[in-house]
C-alpha cells in the first residue's frame, strides 16, 4: 500500500474552516453562491435579444452579453459575463468570484489543492475522504449531511450491455468459459495516462466450441458498452480458452498493466505463461506447465518492486525469469489433475512482512522453502485466506474437489482448524467428487467472516468459526464441478450477497438464508468460471459480469435455456436500473482475487496489506464498499436563461446545474428542457448531460436550441429546466440524497417584433 504524505500547507488552510452546506430547496435562490458564477443574469422577460440597454448598445459584438459587456477576461454564459477561466476551475468563493491556479478544484466555495490520489485500499486521512469521481482526498464536508441509501426490497438486474460475437473479426470465436476480468487498459481521457480516471475495460478469451485447450482468442472490450477494443483483426496467437487470466502491472516499460495468460498446444504439449501488453501484443513468452486450469496470481512476495507471477506451484518474475526456488517442471499440461494447484494466491500467512505462495496442501516462502508442508495426506486444493476464527490470525481455507470436503488450515503451520467437511448435502447422483474455489463474506451481518463454495449438487455456506453448515441451495453442475462465486453487499445494509452461475442459471442468493432473489438463464459447460462484481462503466454503481457458452452438445443444459431457448454466449453485465447498487472498485483482476493485492491501476503494492487486518476487507473473492459509502451529491438546477439572439427563429435556453451536495458525481448528469405553450402544457423541447466532473461547489451550464413553431415566434413562452427528470427518464442512474429542488424557477421569454 502506497504510504500518503500529509495535506500541503496550501490545502489545509484553504479548507480549514470548510462552510456549512445550506439547505438548497429553493432551486434558484440568488443568495446562495455556490458554484454561481453569474455576476447578473436576465430570466430574458425583458426582451433580451433587443439589446435595448445603452451600455450593451455600445458593445463590440463580440462582447455582448444580454444587455452587459464582457471585459477581455469574461465569457458569456447564460445571458451573464463571467470569469474566463480556460481549463482552470472557476470558483464562487467568499471573495467573490475567481479562477483557481491550474490543478486546483472548486471545492465549497474555495480553491482547493486536492489531496494525495487515494483508492478504497489507499485511504485518506482523518477528516477528509476519497472523492470517487476525481479520485483524491478532499476534507469532509462538515455541514449538513447528504447522503442516499438504498431501500432493500426488489432485488431485479436489468442488462446493461452484453458481448455475444464480433461480427468482423473471428466471429465464430464467441464461448467464454473463464471469468471475464476487468481493469483499465485503455487511455480513454486522453490525458496520455492509462490509470484509475480511465473508464474500465473487460478482458476475457473467447473460442469457437469443440475443446478448452487451444485456439483461444483474447478480447478487450470497453466496459461502457462493450465495444471493441482489441482484436481489429486475427491477432495471429492462440491461448488457452479454459485457463482464466490475470491483469496487473508487471513490466514498467510498457504503458498500462499488462495481461497474464496461457498458451497450450495440443499437438506438442507445449503450455506456456502468455504476458500480453495493454494493447494487445505479445512482450514475452515463459516456458512454464500454463494451460488447461492454470489460473496465474501476481504479487510482489518481498517487496523488492518486482512482480511475482505464480503458476501452479511455480514463481515466474515480471522479467520472463523462473524465480530462484522454484524449479519449472515439465512442460505437459495435457497430463492434468483437477485441484492441482490450478488457484495459487499469495499471503502473509506467517507474519514474517513477505508474502509466501499458498496452495491448498503447503506454502512456500519467497526463496522456495517450505513454510509449511500437508502433502500427500491432503489433496490437492483450492485455496482462500482470510481470518475466519475471529482470533486476529488468517486461516487458510481449501476446498479439495477430489474428496469433495473443504476443510480450515491454520495458516502459519498448515495445522487443521476444523474439517474436513462433507460438500455434497444433497443426494448424489451422477459421482461424489467435486467443489469450486471458496469465498469469503460475512453473509449474515454478525461481523464474522464465513466461508462459501459450490459442489456439483449444492451452495453451501459455513460458519467460519466452526464449519457448521449455515444453509444450502440446489444447484446443478455435474461437469465440471468446479466454479467459484462471488459475493458483494449490494444495498450497504452489511449482509453480503451471493452470486454464483452453474450449468443453467445466474442466481443472486440472499446471504443470510440463501433465498433466491434473482436468477437468469446463463448455460455453461462449466470451468473454472465465477461472475465477478466491479463498476465496469465508471457510473459508481456495481455491475456484475458474467460469462456464457453453449457449445457443448452432451445435454441441453449445457447449452439450452429452461424454455428451450438457445442459451447465451460471451459477456453480459447486469446493474440495477434505478442506481440503487452501492459504489465498489473498477477493477477486479484476477481469480484469487483480494481487494489488498491490487491497486485501483492496476499496480501491484510494494508491500501488500494483510486484508483480514483491514476493517470491512476480511474477506476474499469479494469486492469493497469505499469509505463514506452513503455521501451522495445533490444537484440543483438555478439561473435558468434564455438567449433571444437567434429570434424569431429559435431560442438558446441554459440552466446552470450546481452540487450542492457531499460527494462529487462523474460527467453525463442529464438535463431536461421544458417548455409551456399558450394553452398551459408543457412539453420537452430538449435534453442535455453535464460534460465533466461536478464536486461540492462546482456547477455547470447546459444549453439546449429551442427552434420556435412556425406562426408562433412572437408569443409567449413560459419554460424551466429538470435535472434527472423522472418523467422523461426514470431510470437515471444518478442517485442524490434530495430530488425536490432539480426543478429550476418557471421563466417567461418573448421574442420581439422586428423594428
Amino acid at each position: 500500500m502506497r504510504s500518503f504524505a500529509l495535506m500541503t500547507a496550501a490545502w489545509l488552510v484553504a479548507c480549514s474552516d470548510p462552510p456549512t452546506m445550506a439547505d438548497a430547496s429553493s432551486g434558484d435562490a440568488r443568495a446562495d453562491a455556490i458554484g454561481s458564477m453569474d455576476a447578473a443574469v436576465t430570466d430574458g422577460s425583458v426582451g433580451d435579444g433587443a439589446a435595448s440597454d445603452g451600455a450593451a448598445d455600445a458593445c463590440a459584438p463580440t462582447s455582448r452579453c444580454g444587455q452587459s459587456c464582457c471585459g477581455p477576461d469574461e465569457a458569456c454564459e447564460s445571458n451573464a459575463c463571467v470569469l474566463r477561466c480556460g481549463e482552470r476551475a472557476q470558483c464562487a468563493t467568499a471573495a467573490g468570484a475567481r479562477c483557481c491556479a491550474a490543478g486546483d478544484v472548486c471545492y465549497l466555495e474555495a480553491c482547493v489543492t486536492p489531496g494525495p490520489a487515494c483508492d478504497d485500499l489507499n485511504r485518506c486521512a482523518a477528516g477528509t475522504y476519497c472523492d470517487p469521481s476525481l479520485r483524491r482526498c478532499l476534507p469532509r464536508a462538515m455541514g449538513e449531511a447528504c447522503e442516499y441509501r438504498p431501500m432493500p426490497g426488489a432485488f431485479n438486474p436489468q442488462l446493461k450491455w452484453a458481448w455475444t460475437s464480433d461480427p468482423t473479426v473471428l466471429p465464430m470465436h464467441a464461448q467464454v468459459e473463464v471469468p471475464a476480468m476487468v481493469a483499465s487498459l485503455t487511455d480513454d481521457n486522453g490525458d496520455g495516462l492509462i490509470d484509475r480516471n480511465d473508464t474500465p475495460d473487460v478482458v476475457f478469451i473467447t473460442h469457437p466450441g469443440g475443446t478448452e485447450r487451444d485456439n483461444g482468442v483474447l478480447r478487450i472490450v470497453s466496459g461502457a458498452d462493450g465495444s471493441r477494443i482489441f482484436p481489429t483483426r486475427d491477432p495471429g496467437y492462440r491461448l488457452a480458452p479454459g485457463a482464466p487470466i490475470a491483469i496487473a502491472d508487471v513490466e514498467p516499460r510498457s504503458p498500462g498493466p499488462e495481461i497474464m495468460a496461457c498458451s497450450e498446444n495440443t499437438v506438442t504439449n507445449a503450455g506456456q505463461l502468455v504476458i500480453i501488453s495493454a494493447a494487445g501484443a505479445i512482450l514475452r513468452m515463459v516456458d512454464v506447465p500454463c494451460g488447461l486450469g492454470t489460473a496465474p496470481a501476481v504479487a510482489d512476495m518481498e517487496g523488492d518492486g518486482v512482480a511475482d507471477i505464480a503458476v501452479r506451484n511455480i514463481v515466474v518474475r515480471g522479467d520472463g525469469t523462473v524465480k530462484p526456488g522454484f524449479a519449472a517442471a515439465p512442460r505437459d499440461t495435457r497430463s492434468y489433475v483437477v485441484g492441482n494447484d490450478d488457484t495459487p494466491t499469495f499471503a502473509d500467512v506467517a507474519g514474517e512482512g513477505e508474502l509466501a505462495l499458498v496452495l491448498g496442501n503447503r506454502a512456500y516462502r519467497p526463496d522456495g522453502t517450505p513454510l509449511w508442508n500437508r502433502a500427500p495426506a491432503l489433496p490437492p486444493g483450492y485455496p482462500a485466506v482470510a481470518d475466519i476464527t475471529g482470533d486476529g490470525r488468517p486461516e487458510v481455507v481449501v476446498v479439495h474437489p477430489t474428496t469433495h470436503s473443504v476443510v480450515a488450515l491454520d495458516g502459519s503451520s498448515g495445522a487443521t482448524v476444523w474439517g474436513p467437511i462433507e460438500i455434497n448435502i444433497l443426494p448424489v447422483t451422477m459421482g461424489p467428487d467435486g467443489g469450486g474455489p471458496p469465498t469469503i463474506a460475512d453473509f449474515d451481518g454478525d461481523g464474522d467472516a464465513d466461508v462459501a463454495l459450490a459442489g456439483g449438487y449444492n451452495y453451501l455456506v459455513l460458519d467460519g468459526r466452526t464449519g457448521r453448515p449455515l444453509w444450502h441451495a440446489p444447484t446443478s453442475d455435474t461437469s465440471s464441478r468446479v466454479t467459484g462465486s462471488s459475493v458483494f453487499d449490494f444495498e450497504g445494509d452489511g449482509r453480503a450477497e451471493v452470486v454464483y452461475a452453474d450449468e443453467n442459471q445466474l442466481r443472486v442468493y440472499r446471504g443470510n438464508d440463501g433465498n433466491v432473489l434473482w436468477s437468469t438463464c446463463n448455460t455453461s459447460v462449466t470451468l473454472w468460471e465465477y461472475p465477478v462484481i466491479a463498476d465496469v462503466d465508471a457510473d459508481d454503481h456495481a455491475d456484475i459480469v458474467v460469462i456464457s457458452n453453449n457449445w457443448y452438445r452432451g445435454a441441453p443444459r449445457y447449452y439450452q435455456c429452461m424454455d428451450g431457448r438457445m442459451g447465451p454466449t460471451g459477456v453480459r453485465v447486469y446493474s440495477d436500473p434505478f442506481g440503487d447498487w452501492v459504489r465498489t472498485r473498477r477493477i477486479w483482476n484476477q481469480h484469487s482475487y483480494h481487494v489488498t493485492n491490487i491497486d485501483d491501476d492496476g499496480a501491484i503494492p510494494r508491500r501488500e496489506t494483510r486484508n483480514w487486518t483491514v476493517p470491512g476487507l476480511n474477506n476474499f473473492r469479494q469486492n469493497v464498499q469505499p469509505e463514506g459509502l452513503f455521501d451522495a451529491p445533490d444537484l440543483v438546477a438555478i439561473d435558468a436563461a434564455a438567449d433571444l439572439r437567434m429570434c424569431p427563429t429559435g431560442v438558446v435556453l441554459s440552466v446552470r446545474v450546481v452540487n450542492r451536495g457531499r460527494a462529487g458525481v462523474s460527467a453525463g448528469v442529464p438535463v431536461t428542457f421544458r417548455v409551456g405553450d399558450p394553452m398551459g402544457a408543457n412539453r420537452v423541447v430538449g435534453r442535455a448531460l453535464t460534460t465533466r466532473r461536478l464536486l461540492p461547489g462546482e456547477s455547470e451550464v447546459v444549453r439546449v436550441n429551442f427552434a420556435l413553431p412556425m406562426g408562433m415566434e412572437m408569443q409567449s413562452y413560459s419554460y424551466f429546466a429538470v435535472i434527472n427528470d423522472p418523467a422523461a427518464m426514470p431510470n437515471t442512474a444518478v442517485r442524490e440524497c434530495r430530488t425536490t429542488n432539480n426543478t429550476s424557477a418557471a421563466r417567461t421569454f418573448q421574442c420581439t417584433a422586428p423594428g
